[in-house]
């Protein structure tokens, strides 16, 4: 009888107890995460966080990841760009990762309920996880970003070149011209635009020259994909810009 407060994203488990009441009528779908590896991620209030080392946890070793649990199937994407996705009528232990021959307008649903999810909170996340994604003309695009690759350290002085790609709902290529760069280089509390939103693809700009910022700065990239219907949607990513001494 007490009134959830404010904050809390998930449900109740009440409605489980009582008799006529079964998990198809509770939730249908959730979202997990993990952050290991990752150079940089997102605080609450978005500046960067230093993420575990492999000096940490052995599990750091693990790229960062997110999933999109449903009753049927598991989705999941890793900050690498690699996916996976299991129907767990046909494979429950997970052992065939099918993301590679499933239809791509499928691919592109699963990834918009999975950001859907991740980025939503309280009665905005309960209305998520119940969303079908099945009307292609309101499901936006599947940005991707291939360049810069995990492991590549940008420095400073550099020339960055920026590729990617995107698919639309109907597991149709989006046009060059759809898709939207912009950079800029993050450190505690500043932020600097290196790149302001410019379209196409391999757009190239350079960092600045090396300076005391070197080590503790890092380079945050978005791509956003716009499709005909009027939807776009944005992806991210960040790279730690190290010193001169790293790279030597």
């Amino acid at each position: 009888g007490i009134a959830p407060p404010g904050f809390v994203d998930g449900r109740s488990i009440v409605p489980l107890l009582g008799e006529g009441s079964g998990p198809e009528a509770w939730r249908t779908a959730l979202v997990s995460e993990n952050f290991r590896n990752s150079d940089v991620r997102r605080s609450g209030d978005g500046r960067p966080q230093r993420a575990a080392s492999e000096e940490d946890d052995d599990s750091a070793t693990m790229p960062s990841w997110k999933a999109l649990r449903r009753a049927r199937d598991v989705y999941v994407e890793y900050e690498t760009g690699e996916r996976e996705f299991y129907d767990l009528a046909e494979d429950p232990d997970q052992l065939d990762n099918a993301a590679g021959k499933a239809d791509a307008a499928t691919i592109v649903r699963l990834s918009a309920h999975l950001a859907a999810l991740a980025q939503t909170a309280t009665d905005a996340c309960r209305a998520a996880e119940d969303a079908a994604f099945d009307d292609p003309a309101t499901i936006p695009p599947l940005p991707t970003i291939q360049g810069p690759a995990m492991g590549e350290a940008p420095a400073f002085g550099e020339e960055v070149t920026l590729r990617g790609s995107a698919l639309d709902a109907y597991g149709v290529p989006v046009p060059d011209d759809r898709l939207v760069w912009a950079a800029w280089l993050r450190t505690d509390g500043e932020a600097a635009e290196l790149l302001p939103p410019t379209p196409g693809n391999d757009v190239r700009f350079a960092l600045p020259p090396s300076d005391e910022r070197a080590g503790s700065a890092f380079l945050d990239i978005s791509l956003t994909a716009a499709d005909g219907h009027g939807n776009d949607r944005t992806v991210g990513l960040w790279r730690r810009v190290p010193p001169a001494s790293d790279l030597a």
